[in-house]
């Protein structure tokens, strides 16, 4: 540990921007998805789907004779309809990444899809014959066209209030996307590497580099699962109550298995440092015992 001793200030200011660039890296990889999935559990989309059900019923005979809460539940229910609405956020949120006007996405297709499987369900159950099944199926794809242009209207209106200029959410979307790519990642991917060879030169001993940069890796694991989530749904609520008049529940699962990585490799790097300790030290009473021999 001597020669390690020699840096302790170099050694403290190399941990703190390996633990940060650590964090950095773990959060550019995980935030879009952490985005994606706390958009799809709330009230914007389920307001989506309802609007997307009524669209599609509204005025038909189906909605009246069928059962109007057990076709609305079988309709939202329907893989093709969440993919729907799934293809219109993820749109939103690409749009959003690449900082330009909002782009249509469409859906058609999906509809057409949840309408033939709503129509199936309809008919296998009696409420519908072949015959009625038949007109109700054309009828429905008639408006999917249609359905799919409103739901990107409506869309778009929530991308332009978000997007707004000189609002702080406009802001934090400029400082979103540098965060979120690709460049962004290789430099802090870059800097980690340099960071952790610059920790092997100052301690010069590969047992103790292995020790920091395993525990290094654990308190950045360990901040993001645990701190960093937390932080960002206190944040991440307040703006959406601000802008969104809705409130946004971050997903904090992302964060949890990110940092998770991050601990399982400190874990490793700690474990890999002890045996080749071990393994040193009894080489070392192997040749002592060869000596005393």
């Amino acid at each position: 540990m001597k020669n390690g001793k020699k840096h302790p200030v170099a050694l403290l200011i190399t941990g703190l921007l390996l633990v940060l660039s650590t964090m950095m890296l773990l959060l550019s990889l995980t935030v879009k998805q952490v985005i994606s999935e706390s958009i799809k559990e709330n009230e914007i989309v389920s307001e989506m789907s309802d609007r997307m059900y009524s669209l599609m019923f509204e005025n038909t005979v189906l909605k009246n004779s069928a059962g109007n809460n057990d076709l609305k539940a079988s309709f939202q229910a329907d893989e093709h309809a969440n993919n729907a609405v799934s293809m219109i956020v993820d749109q939103t949120l690409t749009n959003l990444e690449e900082g330009r006007s909002y782009s249509a996405c469409d859906i058609s297709g999906e509809l057409d899809q949840a309408v033939s499987d709503i129509v199936s369900q309809l008919k296998e159950n009696g409420t519908l014959s072949n015959q009625e099944a038949s007109l109700a199926e054309q009828g429905l794809k008639s408006k999917t066209d249609t359905i799919s242009e409103e739901l990107n209207r409506y869309a778009k209106n929530v991308y332009e209030g978000l997007t707004a200029e000189n609002t702080p959410v406009a802001r934090i979307l400029s400082y979103y996307r540098i965060f979120v790519s690709i460049g962004f990642r290789i430099v802090m991917l870059l800097l980690i590497l340099v960071l952790m060879l610059l920790t092997a030169k100052l301690t010069q001993k590969n047992v103790n580099a292995l020790y920091l940069i395993g525990a290094e890796q654990i308190v950045a694991g360990s901040v993001v699962s645990f701190v960093i989530s937390n932080a960002l749904s206190s944040i991440v609520m307040e703006l959406s109550n601000s802008y969104l008049k809705t409130s946004v529940l971050i997903e904090r699962a992302p964060f949890e298995k990110a940092g998770s990585y991050s601990i399982v490799l400190g874990i490793l790097l700690i474990a890999s440092a002890m045996f080749s300790a071990f393994k040193k030290i009894a080489t070392k009473r192997q040749k002592n015992k060869h000596f005393d021999n």
